[in-house]
């Protein structure tokens, strides 16, 4: 049986792997030839819009396109200023920090971020109480690029400080069955064009759910000893996942 899994195995790696976000990756290109002219990082970005659009996967492929190393950092274990401090201090000259979900970050935390993308320094608060100093802390330059599906609940303060913002909006149904379509062809899996478009058009447009919703496909019909993957398996497919009737 061949495997199909899903997570960073998915992951589009470079640009011509990506479909439907030619005004933002245009964007990004002409950010990157100005920060290589002028020896600087890639200005800070946010990338906002829907769960599942693929925002930390154009990161990625931002990161491998630029030939710079990418850091993640997970938003909960960001809320002390220990916390603050051992993700700034990790940063080396150029680096990308990717934060997902980067609104969930408490206010007070939000605020060194916008400092330090900005002026590219932070105000190091050690101690407490009465032994309470702040202490200043200079950053490499480097460029973080958060990630969210709700800018409203970020700081003015931190809105302020990226200045690029790019939204990703739902993709339509013959994009996301582009997707699939070239990931089946990485799979070698025999995926028709009305496959793709019928369970396109239960993803929402979002790339995420297309992968997961393909991944059960090919499951179901290596298990039920389907060759190719067409139309019809498709719908029995979707069937047992409750997307479609019996009949549809």
């Amino acid at each position: 049986m061949v495997d199909y899994p899903l997570g960073e195995r998915f992951a589009p790696q470079r640009w011509q792997d990506l479909v439907g976000r030619d005004s933002i990756i245009e964007r990004l290109q002409e950010l990157r030839r100005v920060a290589h002219a002028e020896d600087r990082c890639i200005e800070s970005l946010l990338f906002f819009g829907d769960t599942g659009l693929g925002k930390a996967s154009l990161a990625r492929v931002l990161a491998n396109e630029a030939g710079i190393a990418l850091k993640t950092r997970e938003v909960q274990a960001i809320e002390t200023g220990a916390d603050i401090a051992g993700v700034l201090t990790a940063i080396e000259r150029g680096d990308l920090l990717l934060i997902e979900e980067i609104h969930r970050m408490s206010a007070s935390a939000q605020s060194v971020f916008a400092s330090a993308i900005q002026k590219f320094s932070i105000d190091l608060q050690i101690d407490s109480g009465r032994y309470a100093r702040s202490v200043p802390l200079v950053l490499p330059q480097f460029t973080l690029i958060g990630t969210t599906n709700d800018p409203s609940a970020l700081t003015e303060q931190l809105q302020d400080a990226f200045l690029v913002k790019c939204r990703f909006a739902q993709l339509t149904i013959d994009e996301i069955a582009q997707i699939l379509g070239n990931q089946a062809s990485k799979w070698d899996l025999g995926l028709d064009k009305e496959a793709a478009l019928r369970i396109a058009e239960h993803s929402g447009g979002k790339p995420a759910v297309a992968y997961r919703l393909l991944d059960w496909v090919a499951r179901y019909c290596h298990a039920t000893q389907r060759v190719k993957v067409n139309e019809e398996a498709t719908i029995a497919a979707l069937w047992v996942l409750g997307y479609v009737e019996a009949n549809a």
